[in-house]
C-alpha cells in the first residue's frame, strides 16, 4: 500500500509542478503580450501624430494661400469689408 500511496504523491507533485510551469509561462505570455499592445498603440499614436500635423500644415498652407487671394481680389475690387479684417491678420 505504501509503494502505490508513494507512486500518487510523486503523480500528484509532478502534476502540481507542471501546473504551476503552465502558470508562469501564461503570466509571461500575457506580460510579453501586453507590452507588445503598449508598444504598438505607442507607434500608432506616433504615428497619428505626425500624420495630423502634416496634415494641419498642409491645410493651413492652402488657407493662408486662399486668404492672401481673396485680400488681393478684394484689394483690386476696391472692397473695403475684407480689407479690414485682413489687417488683423498680417
Amino acid at each position: 500500500m505504501m509503494s502505490l500511496y508513494c507512486v500518487v504523491q510523486g503523480c500528484v507533485e509532478l502534476w502540481v509542478g507542471e501546473n504551476d510551469d503552465r502558470l508562469v509561462a501564461m503570466q509571461r505570455a500575457k506580460r510579453i503580450s501586453m507590452n507588445c499592445w503598449m508598444s504598438s498603440a505607442k507607434l500608432y499614436q506616433l504615428g497619428q501624430r505626425s500624420i495630423d500635423k502634416e496634415l494641419l500644415d498642409v491645410v493651413s498652407g492652402y488657407a493662408t494661400k486662399w486668404f492672401r487671394a481673396q485680400t488681393k481680389s478684394a484689394a483690386l475690387r476696391g472692397d473695403q469689408s475684407l480689407l479690414s479684417v485682413a489687417e488683423g491678420f498680417e
